[in-house]
């Protein structure tokens, strides 16, 4: 491959990589470590967390759970800002998902109602991924994709007659 072709190919990574609508957050960043439950309870845990880019997101949690009662009745409420949603626990991992307006500083809370023997703990490593909804599309991944070709069809409309000139200007000096 020539240098051109290499120069494109690293035009079209920084392009790419500079238009991130994502963040996540693991709960060991966002609580420090494990939420855990002994015996009979409810377990309340807040938090707050800030973003750089205020706006409407769709919020993915994926809670990863280590039950050690097979009779315990577990129910999670997790509350983002003033949106929330609850779960029946029954098999791990726990995948939930949740629209939510997010400001610069923000609020997470996790509520467990446990009754059983035994504990039940929410894993450091479950996560809660931001995707900031793109204003005037559906946010579905479609719109998502759509927009992203769109601007990949903007920017080489502008590099490609340049780098063609660069080549012709190379191949006239005879470099």
């Amino acid at each position: 491959m020539s240098k051109y072709t290499w120069l494109l190919i690293i035009l079209l990574v920084l392009v790419s990589t500079t238009n991130q609508n994502n963040v996540t957050l693991s709960f060991q960043e966002l609580f420090g470590g494990d939420i855990i439950v002994y015996g009979v309870g409810i377990s309340v845990n807040k938090t707050t967390f800030l973003i750089n880019d205020k706006g409407v997101y769709n919020a993915s949690i994926t809670l990863y759970c280590n039950n050690s009662g097979f009779n315990n009745y577990v129910k999670i409420t997790l509350r983002i800002n003033n949106e929330s949603v609850e779960t029946v626990f029954e098999t791990t991992p726990i995948k939930l998902s949740v629209k939510v307006y997010l400001s610069y500083n923000n609020s997470i809370e996790v509520i467990i109602y446990k009754l059983g023997t035994g504990f039940f703990s929410i894993l450091s490593n479950s996560t809660l991924m931001l995707t900031k909804i793109i204003q005037g599309s559906a946010p579905e991944n479609g719109a998502v994709k759509k927009s992203f070709l769109l601007e990949m069809a903007a920017i080489l409309s502008i590099l490609t007659p340049i780098i063609i000139r660069i080549i012709q200007v190379k191949k006239k000096r005879g470099v």
